[in-house]
């Protein structure tokens, strides 16, 4: 999770979305029509013990807004945010972070809302306890 919250950070930071009003991990809440959600996979991250607290992963960056085109500018925005190499941050050091897909975008149920999506691949530490 602090990867993400290092993400919301860099999303935060370009004034793209604020966390908490529109900016959102593990959720999107239904009444909001205009919002962010970076979600990790449902099958959770992977450890592997050869790698100690470092992980790779991927997690997913969905964007709902009632204007299609709005919301696919806002996708490519995070996506160009999300473009990092050797970022240190007090909780999490992150090795490298790309858009591994476009943005795709699709109907949301039965509200008028569209939603679009991209997947990002990570590799990140956390610090070890010291």
């Amino acid at each position: 999770m602090k990867h993400l919250e290092e993400v919301a950070r860099m999303i935060e930071a370009e004034g793209v979305a604020l966390v908490g009003r529109d900016l959102f991990i593990g959720t999107l809440p239904a009444n909001v029509t205009r919002g962010v959600m970076l979600r990790d996979p449902l099958t959770g991250v992977a450890i592997d013990d050869g790698m100690k607290d470092f992980y790779s992963t991927e997690f997913q960056v969905v964007v709902r807004d009632t204007d299609v085109r709005r919301g696919y500018d806002t996708a490519e925005a995070i996506s160009r945010i999300v473009k990092v190499d050797n970022l240190e941050a007090a909780e999490v050091f992150i090795s490298w972070m790309h858009p591994c897909t476009k943005p795709v975008s699709y109907p949301r149920g039965d509200a008028n809302d569209i939603e679009t999506s991209f997947r990002v691949r990570i590799g990140w530490a956390e610090p070890s306890p010291t």
